[in-house]
């Protein structure tokens, strides 16, 4: 969130309230630390970029959207966490090397998923 601030990026969380209604989950925190971090890393790096990500474009209203949300039919129960942002996308010529290392693209939005064992 500091970093975001520190770049003009709006930065907001939903789900983190003391009234959420999240379901434990097990899981191993470093892989979580590691994959969160990384999306959060590639979305502050690139929603500054204006919709043709090219870096003399910017985009003048960065907003970055994390939210927690308890899994819902016919997923496992659990917590699935949405990182959004009004970034650019994922280039074309770059959707298959991401598809390489576990994440999913999903044109035309964009949505990506990482699966943590």
């Amino acid at each position: 969130e500091a970093i975001a601030g520190e770049r003009g990026i709006s930065f907001e969380v939903y789900g983190m309230s003391d009234d959420a209604e999240l379901p434990g989950v097990s899981l191993c925190p470093k892989s979580l630390q590691e994959a969160v971090a990384n999306v959060l890393d590639n979305a502050i790096k690139y929603v500054v970029l204006g919709k043709s990500g090219r870096k003399d474009e910017v985009n003048p209203y960065p907003c970055i959207r994390v939210t927690l949300a308890p899994n819902c039919e016919p997923y496992m129960p659990g917590v699935t966490i949405y990182v959004e942002d009004n970034g650019p996308g994922v280039p074309v010529n770059e959707q298959e090397a991401i598809l390489s290392v576990g994440i999913v693209v999903m044109p035309p939005a964009f949505f990506l998923a990482v699966a943590l064992a």
